[in-house]
């Protein structure tokens, strides 16, 4: 089960990130689950992209543009 996160706007919309395990989430209806965000992961309890940063909220706005 995926635990609720974040809230991201992106646009006039926003998202609701999940985490569960690694794993990273954005759903516009749901607070937890979704579709899989590509490029980002839950490491130590920060998300992190693929270069093992921390991410912003711009960034995981661009993710989100990405994985739709």
């Amino acid at each position: 089960m995926a635990d609720y996160a974040t809230t991201v706007k992106n646009g006039n919309k926003s998202y609701h990130i999940s985490i569960s395990g690694k794993d990273v989430y954005f759903s516009s209806t749901k607070k937890t689950g979704g579709i899989g965000l590509k490029g980002i992961k839950c490491i130590n309890n920060q998300l992190r992209n693929t270069a093992n940063k921390a991410v912003s909220e711009f960034e995981l706005a661009q993710a989100i543009s990405r994985s739709l």
